[in-house]
């Protein structure tokens, strides 16, 4: 059942988007009629409405990405008789976050240095806004399957500080802290960590890696990131390719970027502004990345560039990356599509045949058992 808060955050949401409907409608059959960017109409007016829509106030916007749009799990045909509780929240010294899941859903928990892996999950938002707990259906879902072929994951989400509140390199701190207490308090192995991320968590994933390699700890054995917010200049030509394709506007990216990192602190941080090019002096990624690395990214997202520049000079300098670019998706790849789809996963009674309902996950497990074979 949907929260109070959900429900009025989804009604004023709405209020914001029927004011502004109409024009927007006009200027995508205006572009329509005169080019052919050979998107369906559904997924043209998703991401234009994303990318075009004026006036959500950020405490909004982060609401919209907070616990309250959460569906309750443990209420679920699917889940009101596992063994298990999830998204139960950490405080551990300077960590906090969220066990998301401990090993596959149906059975009781296990103690995250028993499990065969443990991730360490990032979110997105640009750094502004965003929260782990939207994730976690995804994320217990990617267990149930890796459950199915006798592979127990951890997913622990992470909470960090966000801008314009906090700056960099507060972000950073949070998660190298939250790698220490894994590693030292969970007692989980580095090389049995999974560093995950999307968007601008996979751009703090690169950051920690970064930080991981600078300080002369043990690498992670796998990193996972889901169209990475590489380059915080946001200058690559996908973003004029695809600015008609995908939900992301570049003058917003720019505006958290100059919250996250103002203009007279970037020399200071040159080595993590853009990580498809080398900054002077810097590591070489064979250095940074871990044993394996996987990169997933639409076409259509304006990152595209920026990845597909990242994965070359990876492989030029020696590390181990895997990238997938797939074809007619744009930032977020199947999420919006997923998030119609949840309330039919959770819907399905316990042990039914859940194949082929939310992408995302089955994009991810496919991934992590390829990397951990």
């Amino acid at each position: 059942m949907p929260t109070i808060q959900g429900v009025a955050i989804g009604a004023y949401t709405a209020a914001i988007i029927l004011l502004q409907l109409p024009w927007v409608a006009i200027r995508l059959t205006m572009r329509r009629l005169t080019s052919d960017e050979g998107l369906p109409l559904k997924a043209d007016m998703v991401r234009t409405i994303f990318r075009e829509m004026k006036g959500i106030p950020l405490s909004v916007s982060r609401m919209m990405m907070s616990p309250a749009v959460v569906p309750d799990i443990s209420a679920s045909a699917r889940f009101k008789a596992s063994p298990q509780k999830f998204g139960v929240p950490v405080k551990a010294s300077n960590v906090k976050g969220f066990w998301h899941v401990l090993g596959p859903p149906s059975k009781p928990a296990v103690s995250p240095r028993d499990c065969t892996k443990v991730v360490l999950f990032i979110h997105g938002g640009a750094y502004i806004l965003g929260h782990p707990l939207p994730s976690l259906v995804s994320h217990i879902r990617t267990s149930e399957i890796l459950g199915q072929q006798d592979v127990s994951i951890a997913y622990f989400g992470l909470m960090y500080s966000l801008a314009p509140e906090n700056q960099w390199p507060a972000p950073v701190d949070e998660a190298l802290a939250a790698y220490h207490w894994l590693i030292n308090e969970e007692g989980v192995k580095p090389a049995d960590i999974v560093i995950s991320g999307e968007s601008a968590g996979g751009h703090l994933c690169m950051s920690l890696l970064h930080e991981i390699a600078n300080q002369g700890l043990p690498r992670p054995g796998y990193a996972a990131l889901l169209f990475p917010w590489i380059n915080l200049t946001n200058r690559s030509p996908s973003y004029t390719r695809n600015k008609n394709k995908d939900m992301l506007n570049p003058t917003m990216l720019d505006w958290a970027v100059g919250k996250l990192i103002p203009t007279g602190t970037r020399d200071q941080y040159a080595d993590i502004i853009d990580f498809s090019k080398s900054a002077p002096g810097s590591r070489s990624l064979k250095d940074i990345l871990p044993a394996r690395t996987w990169i997933a990214v639409g076409a259509h997202d304006v990152f595209v560039d920026d990845i597909i520049g990242f994965e070359e000079k990876a492989r030029k300098e020696g590390a181990n990356v895997t990238l997938e670019v797939i074809e007619g998706q744009g930032h977020g790849l199947y999420g919006f599509d997923d998030i119609g789809r949840v309330s039919t996963y959770l819907g399905l009674e316990r042990g039914e045949d859940a194949a082929g309902i939310l992408q995302s996950p089955e994009l991810v497990a496919k991934a992590l058992l390829s990397m951990f074979d």
